[in-house]
């Protein structure tokens, strides 16, 4: 039953008491009007015994419908902002992951700049025809790879790469700790999104495969290392 059913019942009974106490009156006293002062005060203490516990249970029922809805108002209005609270905090999470992920790329971009850098810079010896560029050098790891025999000016790369000092040692440490960095980024990021396919992540992955070989030949990665590279970029093709 609603509210507006509860105070159509309350009213119509209100009424029909007013009504039907006067006709009790008249049923068992008559419609004669007295003139005696103590007949009046039987004939309100008449009504007010009749129509006073109606009327105050009729107030109590209105007051408990009362009540009742504006408690399911209550329960519907924390329903609504429970859900309103839900959606909010959801969305404030999206915008938090969004905003990771843009700072993620960000970060792995300025990495891609300072490898393409390193990358064109030239290692061969000064006044050489052929100007060697480290992006050479990683061709050639890749070249080889292990199994074939590497080129007399890579295997010379190698040796300057490994002394400490030169200028060849500063690029290869330096190439180094950038796809460390940026592979501990790729990584996490593999971490937080497992389903997501990206081509932009595809591509770091690449990028950074194309240059672990020369790392990994000149000493700076161990061979486990070497392999995580290759697994994140292989994982990443199956997604």
């Amino acid at each position: 039953m609603n509210s507006i059913s509860t105070s159509r019942i309350v009213l119509m009974l209100g009424g029909a008491s007013l009504f039907i106490t006067p006709a009790i009156y008249v049923v068992c006293f008559g419609t004669n009007l007295s003139d005696q002062q103590t007949t009046w005060a039987h004939f309100g203490t008449f009504f007010g015994g009749i129509l006073n516990p109606i009327i105050a249970f009729l107030a109590i029922l209105m007051l408990y419908q009362t009540l009742n809805t504006q408690i399911k108002e209550f329960k519907s209005s924390v329903e609504h902002l429970s859900a309103a609270s839900d959606t909010a905090a959801k969305n404030l999470e999206l915008a938090q992951e969004q905003r990771l992920d843009n700072e993620t790329f960000t970060v792995l971009s300025n990495g891609e700049k300072q490898l393409t850098d390193l990358l064109f810079r030239v290692v061969s010896p000064e006044g050489s025809l052929n100007k060697l560029q480290i992006f050479h050098m990683c061709m050639e790891a890749q070249r080889t790879n292990g199994s074939l025999v590497a080129s007399g000016s890579y295997i010379k790369f190698l040796e300057v790469a490994k002394s400490e000092g030169s200028f060849v040692w500063s690029y290869v440490y330096s190439l180094n700790e950038i796809v460390n960095n940026m592979f501990d980024i790729l990584k996490e990021h593999k971490a937080k999104h497992p389903d997501k396919n990206s081509p932009t992540i595809a591509y770091y992955n690449n990028r950074l495969i194309t240059i672990a070989p020369l790392l990994r030949d000149s000493g700076y990665i161990s061979k486990s290392r070497y392999i995580e590279i290759k697994s994140l970029t292989s994982q990443h093709e199956k997604n």
